[in-house]
């Protein structure tokens, strides 16, 4: 690394500086050679071929050329660059656009430290403010990002990737469209949901090493040129019952029931190739109770690792998983865990049945009962006891366009659905995916044309026999072995975090009661040195972290007004109260946890 580049690390960004001086890399995978022109330009092995990440000739006429094609649009104040290379788009980027603010994401590790030892990135980037974040800080990072500049963030990915990393730019765009939630609506979820996501994915661990991951252990081949139907619960599924009966009785497409949807199939003696569930409430298992009931054990149910645990009692279906953003034990107990594949949360079961699809090779997907607004002021189709209101709320409705250009009647989370859904469908359009809503009296969906579920079985599919016969069997690939090892490290982890908190408990007690004032600055950073040895704990990081998101978020701000407060007896108000509440809620959650992680050692075994 460049004598340059080290001190500015040092200075800016100590993490990836660490992250460098610690790990090494694979020599001849990232090769630095000059162009014809004499620039130095990069080329990565990829899939054992040698590709160019710039122009061999003269990459910095490239990408001049590159930035004058970009188009900004109106209202962006931040730009999120998907790949650094040697950075000879970013000096133009920054020239054409100097009051705009920078991310950059490089996903090859291995150019990252090329480039360092390459380009003195100081004088690239010249005082403008950029931030450099890798994979393991991508989701925490990017949601700080949606934090501060919500959607005026334009992400601008160099060529290269989009043409050889479509998947991981796949599963970059979906955690940055999961970030565009309403900042409101997104603490108030992760508020009511973050101790159950936690809960969930610990009491479904057992099952989860039993069953097989649909995106890992089953054959997507034979999903290859095939079309899908996501079959939901709004109130114009009513209209579609023969139609879908018709598909499901010649195998002319897989049909995948979401939420409820289920529950009116059913009735109609009509049961789709599977069906999913992700919602981690406990009142969730009652939408698969029907099945349970009639003990019906040929629908399989794909499950999000963090659904509530309830949903998946008494099931005698064959079952498979996905692993959801919102699961921090998952990748963590399995043995190579961060390179499981996962799902991005999302506002609805339909919108993570899209994701899924999408990732395991359907390329044509047809939306059914994908209302998205209300018909009759009901929400939900016959057949169908929800736990919420199937009625509307009027006061809270407006219209928008609907899917013959009528005006239909939505409420925010619909509508916020609806946008969510065109987002994931702009981002996958590139890929090839073709979606067509076939709702009636929905709301229009942007990307969706419209076209009646008649027409599509006349027009579209024409081929029968589709859908293969025990197509979801497979098998996990689990060493139990190497799993009870990492909860033995966990357990281990568990005791030592009760130490920590013990005398952190003990420290804090002894800055609020001390009467000198005189040495508190000092008493502060000692604390604070052992609380960073609490939230680096492998069982806080894994079990805990997740479970108060939102006051972590709180403490983080409060920790800046504490650390301005100048009046030394607030001060230390301010620190005893906030820092004193955070290790309480931590205490109380390592001791409630104890019979859960108890169980969860007893079931792997």
């Amino acid at each position: 690394m460049l004598i340059e580049n080290r001190n500015y690390l040092r200075v800016h960004d100590r993490e990836l500086l660490y992250e460098i001086d610690n790990n090494s890399i694979e020599e001849g995978q990232v090769i630095i050679e000059p162009s014809k022109a004499g620039a130095p330009t990069l080329k990565v092995t990829v899939e054992n071929t040698v590709k160019y990440m710039h122009s061999k000739y003269d990459p910095e006429v490239e990408a001049e050329r590159f930035i004058n094609k970009f188009e900004l649009k109106q209202d962006t104040k931040h730009i999120f660059l998907v790949g650094f290379g040697l950075g000879y788009h970013i000096k133009y980027l920054k020239e054409k656009y100097p009051y705009l603010s920078f991310t950059i994401y490089e996903p090859e590790f291995e150019v990252l430290v090329k480039m360092l030892e390459t380009v003195k990135v100081n004088k690239l980037f010249n005082g403008i403010n950029v931030q450099i974040i890798r994979k393991d800080s991508l989701r925490i990072r990017t949601a700080m990002l949606y934090e501060n500049y919500g959607d005026k963030i334009q992400i601008l990915t160099l060529p290269f990737y989009e043409r050889y990393y479509s998947l991981e730019l796949q599963g970059l765009y979906e955690i940055l469209l999961n970030n565009l939630k309403e900042k409101k609506g997104s603490l108030v979820l992760g508020l009511t949901y973050q101790k159950r996501w936690t809960l969930n994915a610990i009491k479904n661990f057992p099952t989860i090493i039993k069953t097989p991951n649909i995106l890992h252990d089953i054959d997507h081949s034979q999903f290859q040129d095939k079309p899908a139907i996501i079959v939901a619960a709004g109130p114009s599924l009513n209209e579609e019952f023969e139609n879908l009966r018709y598909i499901k009785d010649h195998g002319l497409a897989y049909i995948f029931s979401v939420g409820s949807a289920v529950n009116s199939l059913i009735d109609k003696n009509i049961y789709p190739d599977a069906t999913l569930s992700f919602d981690p409430k406990k009142e969730n298992a009652q939408i698969l109770q029907k099945i349970k009931d009639k003990r019906i054990d040929n629908i399989p149910l794909i499950f999000g690792s963090t659904v509530g645990f309830e949903t998946l009692y008494d099931y005698a279906g064959p079952m498979l998983y996905m692993v959801t953003s919102q699961d921090t034990i998952t990748p963590r107990l399995l043995p190579d865990g961060e390179k499981i594949r996962i799902v991005a949360d999302a506002s609805s079961i339909a919108l993570v049945t899209y994701q899924l699809l999408v990732n395991i090779g359907f390329k044509t997907i047809y939306l059914v009962g994908q209302n998205l607004a209300f018909k009759n002021k009901s929400r939900y189709a016959e057949g169908i006891k929800n736990y919420n209101s199937d009625k509307a709320d009027e006061d809270k409705l407006f219209p928008i366009k609907g899917v013959h250009g009528e005006e239909v009647y939505t409420d925010d989370n619909y509508d916020r659905m609806r946008k969510q859904f065109e987002n994931y469908i702009e981002v996958t359009t590139p890929l090839g995916i073709k979606v067509y809503n076939t709702t009636k009296n929905g709301a229009a969906i942007k990307g969706a044309p419209f076209i009646t579920l008649e027409k599509v079985i006349k027009n579209h599919l024409k081929s029968t026999n589709l859908v293969m016969d025990k197509w979801f069997e497979g098998s996990p690939s689990y060493d139990v072995q190497l799993v009870i090892q990492e909860v033995e490290k966990l357990a281990l982890a568990k005791d030592t975090l009760a130490d920590l908190l013990t005398d952190l408990n003990i420290f804090l007690n002894k800055i609020i009661t001390s009467g000198r004032n005189t040495q508190i600055e000092r008493q502060f950073a000692n604390f604070d040195k052992r609380f960073k040895k609490v939230r680096r704990n492998a069982f806080y990081l894994a079990f805990i972290a997740p479970m108060i998101r939102v006051q972590t978020e709180k403490l983080v701000k409060i920790s800046k007004d504490i650390k301005t407060e100048s009046d030394q007896t607030k001060k230390k108000e301010l620190f005893e109260k906030s820092f004193g509440d955070f290790l309480l809620q931590i205490t109380e959650l390592n001791d409630e946890l104890e019979i859960h992680f108890n169980e969860l050692q007893e079931n792997i075994k």
